[in-house]
């Protein structure tokens, strides 16, 4: 029986590591120069966020009402096209939550 040889799984950072490799190595080719390098960096830009976000310690002292509200207003998935227009809106939910008294989905 041959053994069977099982990759480690790389890790976030592996990943960022090679991609920036990658990058530098694409700047450098005639066929990739222009696009392809940018294109890799602003992944490299979401994956340190991401990778910023999971090493975040969770919230605490968040009402559950504000939770409760924002999964109403914000399903999994939603896209915020203008911050701008949310941030009151969100503010003013977690200063409701915070008094016990957020109603309905209006904030």
């Amino acid at each position: 029986m041959t053994p069977t040889i099982t990759p480690e799984t790389p890790t976030l950072s592996d990943i960022i590591a090679s991609m920036r490799n990658y990058a530098g190595v694409a700047e450098d080719c005639e066929v990739t120069q222009g696009h392809a390098p940018v294109a890799i960096r602003n992944w490299i830009e979401m994956l340190e966020a991401l990778s910023e976000l999971q090493a975040a310690p969770a919230a605490a002292g968040v009402p559950e009402l504000f939770v409760q509200w924002l999964e109403r207003e914000m399903p999994a998935g939603t896209i915020i096209g203008r911050p701008a227009w949310w941030a009151p809106k969100l503010a003013r939910a977690l200063r409701s939550a915070e008094r016990g008294v957020l109603g309905g989905c209006n904030g």
